[in-house]
């Protein structure tokens, strides 16, 4: 958001294998392996590699209301530069549920963790917390965890509601990430997610790959943009609300996020954001509209403003006006068309204008 090199380009790459299965009635369980690599410029992003691993065992059906569950992660990030020390992190959770009703569960968590972010220091820490799951009707579901963790107090709130023609959706979180965690994830843009499940778009764009294609042409729908060697306590909020009709949607999507150093990181380079600031915060805003033409073909239009800025030794603001036009059209049971038109103007720490054409046709066999 705040780099001012021309030359700069970010590239990541993904693997994610993983196996689920059921132990009889008893639990279910999953386990996973992700490996990420992360590389950019050479002034702002030092190559990175991380390999996660994460194993759940959920027993919800064996007791009656009473349920458990275990999760144990361990990830290693590895940095390409000698400078950057490599990252360890450990966690496991035990987690207790309790349904007081069909439409309300509790939950318990208790745990351990263990990282040292890079610093040399090796910290270990107890993991304490609880949450709850609430559907009062069909339409309204509210979920919350709040945990007691290194950092001080990590939360995740979701509120999901529908009405007949329209929809919110409201989030709220506070953990430790990087980078490389997010960079790569559609799913991580809330704006994304809203339209990635707008009712007309599935209509006319029933499967999921290829509406993921012609939706990754809009800028607003990009993966994260937030790039930095160093780890970070990260706070965010959004906030999306549709209406649907029988031939538009229109959708309001804002997100805020403040990230914070989670330690003394040292050997970053000169372009990294966290290198002379300790804070980051962006804001945006995102107005999209969905027209249906016909049965098989619509117009998206879209607007955005956002502005990201920075404090520290080296304080800086970028603000972003960003506005696109695309068209998507089937022309066969198994080929789609999508055109896409975008213009952004940037002032402040970087000042350029940008006129873009993207087209994409994807087929299925």
């Amino acid at each position: 958001f705040l780099n001012e090199s021309r030359r700069n380009e970010t590239r990541s790459f993904a693997l994610a294998p993983r196996a689920e299965f059921a132990l009889g009635s008893f639990a279910d369980a999953q386990v996973r392996y992700r490996h990420t690599w992360l590389s950019g410029g050479s002034s702002a992003l030092s190559a990175q590699r991380q390999g996660e691993w994460t194993a759940n065992l959920i027993g919800a059906r064996a007791f009656g209301p009473l349920g458990w569950g275990l999760s144990a992660r361990r990830s290693d990030t590895y940095y390409r530069d000698s400078a950057l020390e490599d990252v360890r992190q450990e966690s496991l959770r035990a987690n207790l549920f309790y349904t007081v009703t069909p439409q309300f569960r509790l939950r318990a968590i208790a745990g351990r963790e263990r990282n040292d972010f890079g610093d040399g220091r090796s910290q270990s820490n107890t993991i304490t917390g609880g949450g709850f799951d609430w559907f009062p009707t069909q339409r309204t579901a509210l979920s919350a965890t709040v945990e007691d963790r290194f950092f001080g107090t990590g939360y995740d709130v979701s509120l999901n509601h529908r009405w007949a023609r329209s929809a919110l959706q409201l989030g709220w979180s506070r953990d430790v990430s990087s980078s490389l965690q997010r960079f790569e994830s559609l799913f991580a843009n809330p704006d994304f997610v809203a339209a990635f499940d707008d009712p007309l778009l599935v209509s006319l764009i029933p499967d999921p790959i290829e509406r993921q294609a012609f939706l990754s042409l809009f800028p607003q729908f990009s993966p994260e943009r937030f790039v930095s060697n160093a780890y970070f306590l990260a706070e965010n909020l959004r906030l999306s609300y549709r209406i649907s009709g029988a031939r538009n949607s229109v959708t309001f999507g804002y997100s805020q996020s403040t990230r914070s150093r989670t330690s003394s990181t040292t050997g970053l380079l000169i372009d990294d954001l966290f290198r002379d600031s300790d804070r980051v915060k962006t804001r945006a805003a995102t107005l999209s509209l969905s027209h249906r033409l016909t049965p098989h073909s619509s117009l998206n239009a879209s607007i955005a403003r956002s502005i990201a800025e920075r404090s520290g030794d080296l304080s800086a603001r970028t603000r972003r006006l960003t506005t696109s036009l695309g068209y998507t059209t089937r022309l066969g049971h198994r080929t789609v068309a999508g055109l896409v038109y975008r213009h952004q103007r940037s002032s402040g720490a970087n000042d350029f204008t940008e006129n873009v054409i993207s087209a994409n046709l994807n087929i299925r066999f």
